[in-house]
Order: structure tokens, then C-alpha cells, then sequence
């Protein structure tokens, strides 16, 4: 564990970003498929850096790490010494909720680089695989609850390298309707299991027989926050 004067320093770094640093309300936005909460007062410990315990290579960490305290604890306990008349418990919980995104967007980002996606990219085509069939813009689900503007923007992107195209909406004589062609339909095929592996590799620490439990917290998560949507 820490010294006492070490774990008081990391906090003062910390505060410099301080709670508001990045709102959840931007991180929705965004998600995990567009911009990161990179910029988060999380992370003023690099996304990336292995944390105490860790082994070599940096995606899992040790069993005991959960309670040896981390870069949120040290953040939250900092607030409190500067603001005790603000309750910060949320911070313990949205800290961790913006730092674990922005670190599995960018290993999401590095692995799906090989196929050359982003994982905006690959969740938009995922989206389209799922549906079975061309939809429109509006209609597709992602994970990443990207907006419009955004979408918009990788589709094109997604046509110009002929992985989706364009046709005419029968129901809609000024719309469009997107599908995949075979080369995207390809294309997510290979990335999948390729993207689930590295899923996989990010949650490895967790034991198998607590996954249902960190299932049913976030599942409790999630259904709290889009109550603003």
C-alpha cells in the first residue's frame, strides 16, 4: 500500500481536475464508440499505465487490487479534505464508470486498428449486422449513443471505403436507407471475435463467480442514468 505522504500527493494532483473535470451527461454522448472521457479529472493517472500489481503487459490486474484503493479513491478522498461539507460518494461510483470507458475505448481503438476501424466505426457496423437488413441513420442502435452529427460523419466514411451503402427509402422519398455490402459484413465478422478477445482480456481479473453480481450493479447503473435521456 502506499505511504501516507505518497497517496496525499496523488490526491493533490488529482484535485487539480477536480469532479467536474468531465460530466457523465458528455461521457453518454460520446460513450465508447466516439470521444473518450480522456480528458477526465479520472485520469489524471494515465489511462493506460499499469496499476500497482498488474502484470506485465498491463491489461489485468492482480485479485487484491479492488481493495488496495486506486486513482479514484485517492481523487475522492482529496475532495473531502477540501470540501467536507460536499457529499462526494458519487465520484466513487462515476469516476470509475469514465475512467474504465476511456481505458476500454482505447484498447478497443488499438486492437480494432489491425481491421482498420475505430470502435465508433465497428459499432456502427455491428449495429448494421444486428438489424439484418438496411435501416435507416435514426434507427441505428449502438453502444456508443453517439449523435447524429457523428454518425453521420463515420457513415460516410464507412461508404467511401465501400463497407455500407446508400439506397432509396421506399417510405421516404427524401431519406436513405444504409446496409452493409459483403465487405463490411466481412469486414465485422473477423473484427468480432477480435474485439471480444481484448473484451475479454480487460475483464480477466474479475472472478468468474462474481460476474453476475458486477452484471447486475451495472445493469442498476446504466438504468439510473438514462432516466435523463
Amino acid at each position: 500500500m502506499d505511504a501516507p505522504s505518497d497517496r496525499r500527493a496523488t490526491a493533490r494532483g488529482a484535485a487539480r481536475e477536480g469532479a467536474g473535470g468531465a460530466t457523465a451527461r458528455g461521457a453518454a454522448r460520446d460513450g465508447a464508440g466516439g470521444a473518450t472521457a480522456r480528458g477526465a479529472a479520472w485520469e489524471e493517472a494515465p489511462a493506460d499505465a499499469p496499476a500497482r500489481g498488474t502484470a506485465p503487459g498491463g491489461s489485468t490486474q492482480s485479485a487484491d487490487h479492488a481493495t488496495r484503493g486506486d486513482a479514484v479513491d485517492a481523487i475522492e478522498a482529496r475532495w473531502r479534505e477540501l470540501r467536507p461539507d460536499v457529499d462526494t460518494a458519487p465520484v466513487a461510483i462515476v469516476g470509475r464508470l469514465l475512467r474504465a470507458a476511456a481505458i476500454v475505448t482505447r484498447r478497443s481503438d488499438e486492437a480494432l486498428a489491425a481491421h482498420g476501424l475505430t470502435r465508433g466505426e465497428f459499432d456502427l457496423l455491428s449495429a448494421l449486422r444486428r438489424a439484418g437488413g438496411p435501416q435507416r441513420p435514426s434507427d441505428l442502435t449502438t453502444v456508443s449513443l453517439v449523435s447524429p452529427a457523428a454518425t453521420t460523419k463515420r457513415l460516410k466514411a464507412l461508404t467511401a471505403r465501400r463497407l455500407v451503402e446508400r439506397s432509396a427509402d421506399p417510405d421516404d422519398g427524401r431519406g436513405a436507407l444504409i446496409g452493409l455490402t459483403d465487405a463490411g459484413r466481412a469486414l465485422v465478422d473477423r473484427a468480432f471475435p477480435a474485439q471480444l478477445a481484448t473484451e475479454r482480456e480487460l475483464l480477466a481479473a474479475i472472478p468468474a463467480d462474481r460476474r453476475d453480481e458486477v452484471v447486475a450493479a451495472l445493469r442498476l447503473l446504466l438504468a439510473s442514468v438514462e432516466r435523463e435521456r
